[in-house]
């Protein structure tokens, strides 16, 4: 839902440029921004082990605030460089990066539930899930150089 009230509001802030649209377009921009704040942080509880629970919290929060620090301190020259139409459509990237997230989440959240349902242990699902995800990442690099160098070869002969 916070996805899709951010795209109302680029599409609202590119049509036209009218103060009761830009005030429309900031409540939108508010509401999609609190669903996604409450999702994100609540997303967060899915990648820890209770030990860590304070400490991750606070690193979450510490990056959500900077960043927004280093967003709104940045706005005015960004805007000073390019234009609101490009300020806009730069966030159309980030959604669909934040749609993927977030569809991904979903899919694990579905997967700890049947492992609840099945009878074991969320924390150990999420953890070997996690290890199989490392592994398969290593097995890629590893794999890769080796796949670019065949295919470069099968090219030049």
């Amino acid at each position: 839902i916070g996805v899709l009230f951010y795209l109302v509001t680029i599409i609202l802030s590119l049509f036209e440029q009218t103060f009761s649209n830009y005030m429309i377009a900031l409540i939108f921009l508010g509401l999609g921004w609190n669903f996604l704040f409450i999702s994100g942080t609540s997303l967060v509880v899915f990648t820890y082990k209770e030990e860590e629970k304070f400490r991750v919290q606070g690193i979450n929060d510490l990056i959500v605030f900077s960043t927004m620090a280093l967003a709104s301190l940045s706005a005015g020259i960004m805007l000073s460089l390019t234009s609101w139409k490009t300020m806009n459509l730069v966030c159309v990237p980030i959604l669909f990066l934040i749609a993927y997230s977030t569809f991904r989440a979903d899919i694990l959240s579905k997967k700890l539930k049947l492992a609840m349902e099945l009878g074991g242990n969320p924390r150990e699902f999420a953890s070997s899930m996690r290890s199989l995800a490392q592994k398969q990442l290593e097995n890629a690099q590893r794999e890769f150089p080796l796949q670019l160098a065949e295919m470069l070869r099968s090219k030049k002969q």
